[in-house]
């Protein structure tokens, strides 16, 4: 592959990356934006504003860097200024979001644990009662047993996991020095720090390759070919 064909491959990879990260991060700014609005127009306020705050990410590391070259430092504090607003504003809602999401599938899963371990106890308990009991007992116990067995048969259908195997995993393999609780958090700030900085830093190191190849260093001899 020719080199200028090669380079103009990995310059539009890097730009498909970078514009796919700017994209989702609009996307979660959005979202978490419009659930925190109590009306529909706060909700739109709030998820544009978002929106706003990932264009700024983007732009403003160019901006940081022409400023600097042209001596403009006003201009150049400024701009920090607002990058680091932006950034801060990005990083706590990725990591809102995130944390959302993440503790309601946790919660979700323990709590659909936890009723599958109360039926299984309750049918334990009912079976050992059954074999004490005659008569009508023994039938009403029975149709309770039946019962269970079917609420039962609905939870193991639904394929009970771990409320958070992940975490767990990652607990286990500091032999119990941080609780599991501790790493979803590191987990969740992992996953914020990764989509913002390949958010606001992509787009400008996938533009910010050079388009010439450099100058020969003065003085150098260079055979001539005619």
């Amino acid at each position: 592959m020719p080199q200028k064909i090669r380079k103009e491959v990995e310059s539009r990879t890097k730009t498909t990356c970078a514009d796919a990260l700017l994209i989702q991060q609009a996307v979660a700014n959005y979202i978490l934006g419009i659930s925190l609005g109590r009306t529909t127009a706060e909700s739109l306020l709030f998820g544009s504003i978002g929106v706003c705050a990932v264009v700024a990410n983007a732009l403003c590391p160019f901006y940081l860097s022409w400023f600097v070259q042209a001596s403009r430092r006003s201009a150049a504090a400024g701009t920090m200024l607002l990058y680091a607003l932006c950034l801060i504003y990005s990083v706590t809602s990725a990591v809102g979001l995130a944390a959302q999401n993440r503790e309601g599938v946790t919660a979700s899963r323990q709590i659909t644990h936890d009723a599958y371990e109360d039926t299984r106890r309750e049918l334990l308990d009912l079976e050992n009662r059954r074999s004490t009991t005659k008569g009508k007992e023994r039938s009403r116990l029975d149709a309770r047993i039946d019962d269970v067995r079917k609420r039962l048969r609905t939870l193991q259908s639904a394929a009970p996991v771990p409320a958070d195997a992940q975490s767990a995993f990652l607990s286990a393999l500091t032999f119990g020095l941080l609780d599991p609780q501790r790493v979803r958090l590191a987990l969740v700030a992992l996953f914020a720090l990764m989509v913002e900085v390949g958010a606001t830093v992509g787009l400008f190191v996938a533009l910010s390759h050079p388009t010439q190849q450099p100058a020969p260093p003065v003085g150098r001899w260079r055979p001539r070919v005619d």
